[in-house]
């Protein structure tokens, strides 16, 4: 399964274990789901990863930011047709259009085009859970 994981739902799973978020982030991490990035994204994730209000470990997010950088797919992306309510989150839609993602996951739905497959992390896990071979 191909996915794209919007910022703030690695930052919810690292910041709250047992989560739906955190689910996600252990499926990722598990190599159970295939993440679709791009530079502009992993750029994203390392500046907010990297912000002192949520005090994560520099090292732990060295680790992990290198596990997502050698681990995923890395596509290359051109415009969508759709725009995102907010530019920021454009980079994600466009990554799973270009890479023809299952899903994208993100706690912001409200922010892209309506889809079925944009899923809140709750969601996404739940329709994990209907896959025999993700649960």
């Amino acid at each position: 399964m191909r996915v794209v994981v919007d910022t703030n739902v690695i930052v919810s799973g690292l910041l709250k274990a047992g989560t739906p978020p955190a689910m996600v982030s252990n499926l990722v991490v598990s190599e159970s789901i295939r993440m679709l990035v791009n530079e502009t994204m992993l750029s994203e994730y390392e500046t907010v990863l990297a912000r002192a209000k949520f005090g994560f470990d520099p090292d732990a997010i060295a680790g992990l930011m290198s596990f997502i950088r050698h681990e995923s797919e890395h596509v290359v992306t051109t415009p969508a047709a759709k725009v995102t309510v907010d530019p920021d989150d454009q980079v994600f839609y466009d990554i799973a259009i270009a890479g023809h993602a299952d899903y994208l996951i993100t706690g912001n739905t409200a922010h892209f085009p309506d889809e079925e497959w944009v899923l809140t992390p709750r969601r996404f896990i739940e329709a994990v859970r209907q896959t025999p071979k993700l649960s």
